[in-house]
């Protein structure tokens, strides 16, 4: 097994750590910030709000990119069409009204 563990040393960056084992990949990640400010829960927060909103192609589409090797947020960007960087696209769809996203998941081809 490899463990691997990023600490930096300025700022409020969070402490990861990665590993496999039995052939699943782990990443443990910790911050001190409060948990409803850290990234990474924003990003769970509007996919969770994205996939209550849509009727399920939006989650059929993201499966299959996933079932195909894409992590979860590089997944969720390119469903939507989010291009550049897809973890910074998703903190900024956070800011957007269910109404707002609605309009974005309605432009969407899930083909």
């Amino acid at each position: 097994m490899i463990f691997v563990l990023f600490r930096w040393t300025s700022g409020t960056r969070p402490v990861i750590a990665r590993f496999v084992c039995d052939g699943w990949p782990f990443e443990l990640y910790g911050d001190l910030r409060p948990v409803e400010q850290q990234r990474g829960w924003i990003h769970f927060e509007v996919e969770r709000r994205l996939l209550a909103l849509d009727d399920g192609g939006l989650r059929r589409a993201v499966r299959e990119l996933r079932a195909g090797g894409l992590k979860t947020e590089p997944a969720f960007a390119t469903v939507l069409g989010i291009s550049g960087d897809p973890y910074r696209g998703l903190l900024e769809l956070a800011a957007e009204t269910d109404a707002e996203l609605r309009v974005r998941l309605a432009a969407c081809d899930f083909g």
